[in-house]
């Protein structure tokens, strides 16, 4: 699977992307603090069992990058039995707030969804998460629905939002 935007290109996520360097942004906890993933320590092991479970699945892990470079990582959930896609996303922490992110957004909900047949993409963040929000808004995302204290954010329970897009 590949798409582009201008200098943005989404592809697969491969073994050889497990560096030091990739390493460092879902360990990094100013970084990750929205992210589910701040509660795990990511290893060399463990994104290579991560990576792993996508080859016998429907859902994808993709690798985000400009001009060649390594700039962020997506993924995207696929629910086969109703043709829905649940993406997320992650920029490194150099390359964040240059537009990058928002490039990928746009391919997953609408480029990638469309390549594999998917008529509904829904996503959700913290309340707190005012970027990721902005960017669902940007990228005509519809608010769906508010699950009241679903999430925990600093170890105060926080509302999480879910967004769709309908493809079809």
């Amino acid at each position: 699977m590949n798409a582009k935007l201008e200098e943005v290109e989404i592809g697969n996520f491969r073994e050889s992307d497990i560096s030091e360097k990739y390493l460092s942004w879902p360990n990094n906890p100013l970084h990750m603090q929205y992210s589910e993933q701040r509660f795990l320590v990511h290893t060399f092991d463990s994104a290579l069992s991560y990576l792993e479970s996508f080859s016998d699945s429907s859902s994808y892990f993709f690798s985000i990058r400009v001009r060649n470079e390594l700039v962020g990582t997506a993924t995207f959930y696929v629910n086969d039995a109703y043709r829905i896609a649940s993406p997320g996303i992650l920029i490194s922490p150099e390359h964040a707030g240059k537009g990058f992110g928002k490039k990928a957004w746009k391919l997953l909900v609408s480029d990638v969804p469309t390549q594999l047949g998917i008529r509904k993409v829904s996503a959700g963040t913290l309340e707190v998460n005012s970027a990721m929000i902005r960017l669902f808004e940007s990228s005509n995302m519809e608010f769906e629905a508010r699950l009241k204290s679903e999430g925990v954010f600093n170890e105060i329970p926080t509302d999480i939002l879910l967004y769709r897009k309908f493809l079809s």
